[in-house]
């Protein structure tokens, strides 16, 4: 009836949204089993970190347009996808010249 106020005249017309939390938890498993692969197949320190915070930042830069938009701006609408960009380009940059370095250390002057 009229006088009668449901959920829908409290919050308004209710719009279906994409459960980002749930991507963000599948991104995690996925990129934390690939980098769990990676550590497996090498010996290099640091190369499954390097491997899991790069697929992370980019499962949070493609997340990131999924989200709904919020009405208060708390920093320019540019700004999280060039960081999560620059971040990622960072980390690969890391993780190549991690990879090009020997893991070897160099010979003591004693060892002969």
């Amino acid at each position: 009836t009229k006088g009668q106020i449901g959920i829908m005249g409290l919050v308004g017309q209710v719009k279906s949204v994409h459960p980002t939390q749930r991507y963000e938890m599948a991104g995690a498993l996925i990129v934390g089993a690939a980098a769990l692969w990676v550590m497996s197949r090498t010996r290099r320190d640091g190369v499954g970190f390097l491997v899991f915070a790069i697929g992370f930042t980019l499962v949070r830069l493609g997340n990131g347009y999924l989200r709904v938009r919020q009405s208060v701006i708390t920093a320019p609408e540019w700004f999280y996808p060039a960081f999560y960009t620059a971040l990622a380009l960072v980390m690969l940059g890391l993780l190549l010249h991690h990879l090009r370095t020997d893991p070897r250390p160099p010979p003591l002057p004693w060892d002969d």
